[in-house]
């Protein structure tokens, strides 16, 4: 199955002369991975929160879909958002997907164009119920705000334009939750629709408006887009509220896959508390191991709750992992033993040893990992490339 990332912005009207541009424009996803932030602390001494790409959702899929007009913007702009390493890391990774032949860019907004009949019947629908979308708006807004305050935990400074900015002075400037028409703060238009029924400035009640229907069409778009590619989709996670609400008011708990999305992120943090790739050609390799169809086993098994990823389940699979490893060096030293009548053979003796040990060793440490093969994939990954 395809996954497909969504281009923000797309749908949206033109900004408004009172409000910057976003520096999100046309960016896929990112997140803010805890793991990640993590890594990055322990290996560079920086507790810099760490935007990447959700990894660990992508390699639930066969095929990643990109919009061409944000695969060309990530390859050859600046993203500000983002710092060399981590731009470097997400073109690589983007670049040998390609070459695998697992990217796929299409003209999303061509096809915009070409099912607008679709996303603009359910668009009137939405607005003509606006008061529904109050509580996801507030949901959002919360979800954003945190990721704010991530940003701004240890007072960072952020390129946003030509200038340097404090965090908490760019809310409405570098990120991607504000009206792209509006001048007001997103505040002042959660009021007005809390108080929708109420006497009210009709300018105020406007902004409201083209405030959920720049949010509602982008959110319409992607859904039209992902079953017209049929395809699995991934956006921010401050959007989630809205696709929630509106797969609920179909009749569903949640939105095709998103259970699994978030069941790979999940057993990733709590498993591998420090995971963050090292080598971006090696992880697209990982499509080509075998042991990835037993991760993607593991993370359904959770989906259909079988399984629980929280703390128990990690200490339990690192007890497993730790019990296989000092069986595997406990073997190591028997075999040293078993083979040892072959190392008294003149000339040649020295040579079939070694083969013989060699051969039983691999033996040996294939069958007990088998088990565990989705998780030394992961570990692996987590390697220093030399």
């Amino acid at each position: 199955m395809d996954i497909m990332l969504t281009s923000f912005g797309l749908g949206m009207g033109e900004p408004s002369p009172h409000v910057s541009s976003s520096g999100f424009n046309k960016l896929p996803p990112l997140v803010l991975s805890k793991s990640a932030t993590a890594a990055n602390f322990v290996r560079n001494y920086s507790p810099r929160p760490t935007f990447t790409f959700d990894y660990a959702a992508l390699l639930m899929f066969d095929r990643v879909l990109i919009d061409t007009a944000s695969y060309e913007q990530l390859m050859q702009y600046d993203i500000t958002v983002l710092d060399e390493k981590e731009a470097a890391d997400i073109r690589i990774f983007l670049a040998e997907l390609e070459n695998s032949g697992r990217l796929v860019a299409r003209d999303f907004m061509m096809t915009t164009s070409e099912t607008r009949s679709i996303w603009q019947l359910a668009l009137e629908y939405d607005l003509n119920n606006l008061t529904e979308w109050t509580e996801p708006l507030e949901s959002s807004l919360r979800i954003w705000n945190q990721t704010l305050a991530s940003l701004d935990s240890e007072d960072p400074i952020l390129q946003v334009g030509d200038e340097n900015v404090r965090a908490q002075d760019v809310s409405m400037q570098l990120t991607h939750h504000h009206g792209a028409r509006m001048p007001l703060s997103l505040e002042l238009c959660l009021d007005a629709l809390r108080r929708w029924k109420s006497k009210q400035e009709p300018s105020v009640r406007e902004y409201a408006r083209q405030l959920l229907e720049d949010y509602l069409s982008y959110v319409n778009i992607n859904i039209a887009l992902a079953y017209e590619f049929d395809a699995a989709f991934i956006d921010w996670a401050d959007f989630e509220p809205f696709y929630r609400k509106k797969f609920n008011l179909a009749g569903q708990r949640e939105r095709p896959s998103a259970e699994s999305i978030a069941a790979a992120k999940n057993l990733i943090e709590v498993v591998f508390p420090y995971f963050l790739p090292c080598d971006m050609k090696q992880l697209v390799r990982v499509y080509e191991d075998a042991r990835i169809e037993q991760l993607r086993q593991v993370i359904q098994e959770a989906v259909e709750g079988k399984v629980e990823f929280d703390a128990d389940y990690a200490a339990s699979t690192l007890r497993e992992v730790l019990k296989i490893e000092r069986k595997s060096a406990v073997r190591r030293k028997i075999s040293g033993w078993a083979t040892l009548p072959l190392g008294i053979v003149p000339i040649i003796g020295t040579g079939l040893q070694k083969s013989a040990e060699e051969a039983i060793n691999v033996a040996w440490a294939d069958r007990p990992k088998k088990k565990f093969g989705w998780f030394y994939l992961i570990d692996e990954l987590c390697v220093e490339p030399d």
